[in-house]
């Protein structure tokens, strides 16, 4: 459970930090003391130039009314302007997944799953789901039932997201079990291709507890590892 937590805090700076780099904005510097941070949409040369602040007003400020031109971090730079304003998401319904993914660790592990469920709004998905994970280096095959729940952070065109699917996972490949606890916390971002259908991209970070009984004696162990899934969202 410990190593669970610890992923999910790491995924949580991966979102942060991907978010907070590298936009900057334009800063007009006018002779009478007055400071205008946007964009400059236009400029004619010697002559004017024409600025877009955040709140979308447009100005034009003559070059013989400008002290200088900078530009500067933009601290303040939300999600909505990164991703674009425009709702492309439907606000509720039916919701279908299927994804495609393999987990890293000692026991590599293929997975295809599909879940299903109830969008709540724009932002929070609920439902439930199965699949296969194959595992590798065992050549021992799981089917795992679990829970999905989903957090958009947007509603616009480019959405990320963050997730967390919470089950059991039966090892129907062995005589002696196996079967066990199921948990993947992920983070990761989608590309609306219209209202009712997307292409995802994921990280996570998963945990299968596997627990073998033989001849009165029994053993657990847990395969963990990061995991990488490619999606579809209907």
């Amino acid at each position: 459970m410990r190593k669970i937590l610890y992923a999910i805090a790491f995924l949580f700076l991966v979102v942060s930090y991907s978010y907070s780099q590298g936009r900057t904005q334009d800063v007009v510097y006018l002779k009478n003391g007055s400071v205008i941070r946007g964009l400059i949409i236009e400029q004619v040369p010697n002559k004017s130039i024409k600025v877009q602040t955040r709140d979308e007003s447009i100005f034009v400020y003559q070059m013989d009314e400008i002290e200088k031109l900078g530009k500067e971090e933009d601290t303040s730079y939300s999600f909505k302007k990164i991703l674009g304003p425009k709702r492309t998401y439907d606000i509720k319904g039916y919701r279908g997944f299927l994804d495609l993914g393999y987990t890293t660790g000692d026991d590599g592990c293929i997975q295809f799953t599909t879940s299903h469920g109830y969008q709540l709004n724009p932002y929070f998905f609920f439902g439930a789901g199965t699949g296969v994970s194959y595992f590798t280096d065992s050549e021992s095959a799981l089917i795992p039932v679990f829970a999905d729940l989903r957090g958009n952070f947007t509603n616009g065109q480019i959405v990320p997201f963050i997730g967390l699917r919470i089950g059991y996972a039966i090892d129907v490949t062995s005589d002696y079990g196996g079967n066990g606890f199921y948990c993947n916390p992920f983070v990761g971002v989608k590309y609306m291709l219209g209202k009712q259908s997307a292409v995802n991209f994921s990280l996570g970070y998963g945990s299968q507890a596997r627990r073998y009984s033989f001849r009165g004696h029994s053993s657990s162990k847990s395969i963990d590892g990061f995991n990488f899934k490619i999606g579809i969202e209907f």
